[in-house]
């Protein structure tokens, strides 16, 4: 009986240790009917952290631009033609982020996913995680 309650608690320890050290346990663990039972699911110890946000296909921005209209130029720089512009407090979506010029210490610039363009991000506000291309 002794034997039985010691192989409970070494089994135990060496889960308990494979979770406090990030691994899985690699050793068959004895079962209770004394018969060996598979090695500890890999999941079991892994690192419990939380996942890294997932960007979405596109996201609303918020153009905080506040001089006047935003241009929309037809590169993600201030050396492409400008083809249209944004009011401030319009919504654009946005497909994507990229770097281009920089823009008063910013150098990443959004395509627009709803239109033809790029604006600065220096002046529009991400409301979600935007993914890099």
């Amino acid at each position: 009986m002794k034997s039985h309650a010691l192989k409970k608690a070494l089994a135990a320890a060496v889960i308990s240790l494979a979770v406090l050290s990030g691994t899985a346990a690699t050793a068959a663990a004895p079962a209770h009917n004394g018969h060996r039972q598979a090695p500890a699911a890999a999941h079991c110890g892994q690192n419990l952290q939380r996942p890294a946000r997932r960007a979405k296909a596109t996201v609303r921005g918020h153009v905080v631009h506040g001089i006047g209209r935003l241009n929309v130029r037809s590169g993600p720089g201030t050396g492409y033609r400008v083809i249209g512009s944004l009011r401030p407090g319009n919504h654009p979506r946005l497909a994507y982020k990229v770097r281009g010029t920089t823009v008063r210490g910013n150098s990443t610039w959004y395509k627009l996913a709803d239109r033809k363009g790029y604006v600065s991000a220096r002046y529009v506000k991400d409301l979600d995680t935007v993914a890099w291309r």
